[in-house]
């Protein structure tokens, strides 16, 4: 690793946004590094499991990112609005195809059955497997804009202000949409674990 890598390790996220407004190549590829990972899985999600089309976004993110970095604030957090970027690619994907449950029902029922979601809340003597399948498939019957706030809230564990930020909505409203999300899951989910069912319903 060169000396500027190992000085970027040490930057904060928005420090190497504001480098990367200024063309700094070595930071943006420690940005990167950092945010490749749970931006693909986010994308992997909102896009029913298709790897092919979440990694073409998963480009297309950095690309904005490179576009819009002369704009960023750095009052703001960098996680914030990576997953914004991440999130308007999707709604502008849907608006395209004018999405139906039944376009991507295909590649959502097998990105389930590969079992890919790490679920925070299930006992460990469960069958994990057939627990996150059924999770996957039973966030596949929401509509986009619960999936999202669920999986930013539960898988990704970005706090409701941030989660409104990126949503472009009151924290009352993440908090509603939080709640009616997870109590829909747990009804279709309890047949795994009854006593799971207030926990999950409660965003515990």
């Amino acid at each position: 690793m060169t000396d500027q890598g190992k000085e970027n390790e040490r930057l904060s996220d928005e420090r190497l946004l504001v480098l990367v407004a200024e063309k700094d190549a070595p930071a943006l590829e420690e940005l990167y590094g950092r945010f490749s990972k749970p931006l693909f899985s986010y994308l992997l999600h909102m896009l029913a499991g298709n790897a092919d089309k979440a990694q073409d976004f998963l480009q297309d993110v950095f690309i904005k990112v490179l576009e819009k970095a002369p704009a960023f604030r750095p009052s703001h957090k960098a996680r914030t609005w990576l997953f914004t970027i991440a999130r308007n690619l999707c709604l502008n994907e849907y608006r395209r195809l004018s999405v139906q449950a039944s376009v991507y029902k295909d590649d959502w029922d097998s990105h389930a059955d590969k079992g890919s979601w790490q679920q925070p809340y299930a006992d460990s003597q469960l069958d994990d497997a057939d627990f996150r399948r059924a999770l996957l498939k039973s966030l596949y019957r929401c509509n986009p804009v619960q999936r999202s706030v669920f999986i930013l809230r539960f898988q990704h564990e970005l706090s409701v202000k941030e989660i409104a930020e990126i949503m472009n909505c009151a924290e009352g409203t993440v908090k509603s949409r939080l709640h009616y999300t997870a109590k829909k899951l747990a009804g279709e989910l309890q047949i795994f674990n009854p006593n799971k069912q207030e926990e999950i319903s409660d965003g515990k």
